[in-house]
């Protein structure tokens, strides 16, 4: 008898499941809209007055047995994620377009030379600044 019922609340649990990720899909499309309007008017995506503003009516709608930290918590991941959605995607790489993301290394004779003496194993010469030391040289 306990495993139908446990077999019974598991299922309402699925069904519960499907309905909250279609509403988090149809969310995240309006979501999606919403950040297009905003960089057409040159606006911010993040607003700390509109989030605190659902932070509010979040506290407001809340009847059910869930605490406010928790539903907070839970929102603040869908608002970050909306915040993504909203946001274009933006790719960096070095060189020309259509390089190779990964360039060949030189040989390990041009690199030596290109490092002032010094090998790096043969990998590419960098432009980028040295690492910092995290402590100074005098520090044991």
């Amino acid at each position: 008898m306990s495993e139908e019922i446990m077999q019974e609340l598991r299922e309402k649990i699925e069904r519960t499941d499907r309905e909250i990720v279609r509403l988090l899909n149809e969310r995240a499309a309006v979501s999606v809209e919403i950040g297009k309007t905003k960089r057409a008017a040159g606006r911010e995506i993040y607003d700390p007055a509109r989030e605190s503003m659902v932070y509010r009516h979040l506290e407001e709608f809340n009847d059910g047995i869930l605490s406010e930290a928790a539903l907070r918590g839970v929102f603040r991941e869908i608002l970050s994620a909306s915040r993504f959605l909203q946001t274009p995607t933006t790719v960096a790489f070095l060189g020309p377009g259509g390089s190779p993301p990964y360039p060949r290394p030189r040989s390990r004779r041009s690199s030596t030379r290109l490092n002032g003496g010094k090998s790096n194993g043969g990998s590419f010469p960098s432009k980028t600044p040295p690492r910092v030391r995290s402590r100074p040289r005098w520090i044991a």
